[in-house]
């Protein structure tokens, strides 16, 4: 019995070879083996795909690099089609085909592409995504040149993706930042705001836009009836507005609170209320106080800022007393600050191996309690930061 793969394969090079040969390349296309039969092949092809499948070829060439998904990515159920990007080092690459493949015993699905990346249509997106959620779902990719009247393979590499049972259930509310990033008007007046929804195709709308002054870290109540953002208020940098979800939002100074309120030490420089989290009732917001970060900015595209807190307590702030206390429990001010003179990053990070720590604390309508380290988030040698709760505090 001949390989099945071979055929599947061999099918999707006589197709390539057909349009090579005519002249008119299209430049992508699909075809599903689960869902039609190889046809024929020629002798040559035969034994160019059997060495394909059965010599098992090498996906460790580096002139071939998968960069979006990365090797062990997880989708939610909902999410649209990602793009598919790679990197062909290998400058005799004509072409590329993609093969979809399952270890749940479904038929393979394969693509080509006349370019370096490739998005799924919805169909096969979705075939994809219903077939990779109790096993992983392998994407692998060749390049191939045509050389006197063969297919010769150039590179290849695959990484395998699956998919959640856990679902969003919501939109994402995001800030679009053009890079490289420069403090200043020029810049603020360029940021948006988009409400997106990852099943959909269609581009994000913009909520939120022309800004001529600083607004930042943002977030909702648990049930969507508040929203919340850092926003300078009258050249305050520690405001913050609270406000009811609406079409349309109108705000005065009764919707802001403001985190220079709290009171500080000469030494430390005015209170933003860093990150600042609204609680999931809405009635409190907790924030970073009496915080010391660093922070620097370039010119480049890909690392334009770099920025991060070195020292700080939480405070919360109840909507209902309009005032700001400390968080029992995230109160300790056993930390050093330091001089970071003209030193370069790698530098800093010999001199100062800042790690970062996950504790959880009851918060406790503001009481605070006992901090307590997170297990796999703390004490692993690492450096772990920015966390988020999923819905369901899992």
């Amino acid at each position: 019995m001949e390989n099945t793969a071979s055929k599947i394969l061999t099918t999707l090079l006589i197709v390539m070879m057909t349009i090579a040969v005519a002249g008119c390349a299209s430049p992508k296309w699909i075809w599903d083996s689960h869902l039609s039969s190889p046809e024929s092949m020629t002798k040559e092809t035969k034994s160019f795909l059997q060495k394909l499948v059965t010599e098992s070829i090498p996906f460790a060439v580096p002139e071939l690099e998968i960069t979006r998904p990365v090797n062990g990515a997880v989708f939610p159920p909902e999410i649209a089609a990602p793009q598919i990007i790679w990197n062909d080092k290998n400058s005799v690459s004509s072409g590329w085909f993609i093969a979809f493949t399952f270890s749940n015993g479904r038929a393979s699905i394969y693509a080509y592409s006349s370019t370096t990346s490739y998005e799924p249509t919805r169909h096969l997106w979705e075939t994809i995504k219903a077939n990779s959620v109790k096993g992983a779902a392998t994407i692998s990719i060749y390049g191939f040149k045509n050389q006197n009247g063969k297919q010769v393979i150039t590179a290849g590499s695959n990484v395998n993706i699956r998919t959640s049972t856990d679902h969003v259930d919501g939109t994402i509310l995001y800030r679009q930042v053009p890079l490289p990033f420069k403090v200043g008007v020029e810049t603020f007046r360029k940021l948006k705001w988009r409400l997106g929804d990852i099943s959909s195709y269609e581009e994000p709308p913009v909520i939120l836009e022309n800004l001529n002054t600083c607004a930042n870290c943002h977030q909702g109540s648990k049930d969507g009836s508040l929203i919340s953002m850092e926003l300078n208020y009258k050249g305050d940098s520690g405001a913050q507005f609270i406000a009811k979800v609406s079409e349309n939002i109108s705000l005065s100074g009764k919707d802001f609170m403001s985190w220079t309120d709290f009171p500080k030490s000469v030494v430390l420089p005015k209170t933003r209320g860093l990150f600042a989290r609204i609680s999931p009732s809405g009635k409190y917001i907790a924030g970073t106080v009496n915080e010391i970060s660093y922070s620097a900015v370039t010119n480049s595209s890909e690392y334009s800022q770099l920025f991060f807190p070195t020292y700080g307590v939480l405070a919360c702030y109840s909507t209902d007393t309009k005032k700001i206390k400390i968080l029992p429990g995230a109160d300790s001010l056993d930390y050093v600050q330091t001089n970071f003179e003209n030193k370069n990053i790698h530098e800093l990070n010999e001199q100062f191996p800042i790690q970062y720590d996950l504790y959880t604390i009851p918060f406790n309508d503001g009481n605070g309690g006992q901090a307590k380290p997170l297990k796999g988030g703390s004490n692993n040698g690492k450096s772990n930061y920015f966390p988020r709760y999923s819905p369901d505090g899992k």
